[in-house]
C-alpha cells in the first residue's frame, strides 16, 4: 500500500479503499492522487485539506493541454466529491477547465 504524506493522508486512504473496493480505480488515477499528495505535503506541510491546496493544484499549467489538465485534476474532483458526500470537507472542487477561445 502507498504511504501518503500530506496532512490529510487518512482521508486519501479512505478514498482509495472505497475506489478499489468499487472496482473503479486505475493506475493513472492513483498516480495523479500520489502527485497531489506529494504536492500538498511539500507546499503545505502538516496542514489539513484546504481550498488553497485544491485551487493551486487544479490551476491549468501553461505547458499543458486542456485534456492533460482534465486527466491530472479529475481524480481530485472525484476525491473532493467523495469527501463532500460524507460531510468530511467543505472544500470545493475546481471546475473543469474551459476550452480556450481562438481568435
Amino acid at each position: 500500500m502507498v504511504s501518503y504524506q500530506s496532512g490529510f493522508a487518512d482521508l486519501i486512504e479512505k478514498y482509495v479503499f472505497y475506489q478499489e473496493s468499487s472496482g473503479s480505480w486505475s493506475e493513472v488515477r492513483a498516480r495523479n492522487l500520489r502527485y497531489f499528495d506529494r504536492f500538498c505535503a511539500e507546499r503545505f506541510p502538516g496542514r489539513a485539506l484546504c481550498q488553497e491546496m485544491v485551487d493551486a493544484w487544479c490551476q491549468k499549467r501553461d505547458t499543458e493541454t486542456k485534456s492533460s489538465c482534465i486527466t491530472r485534476t479529475g481524480v481530485i474532483r472525484s476525491f473532493i466529491s467523495y469527501l463532500q458526500k460524507r460531510r468530511m470537507t467543505d472544500v470545493l472542487p475546481m471546475p473543469v477547465p474551459k476550452a480556450e477561445k481562438r481568435t
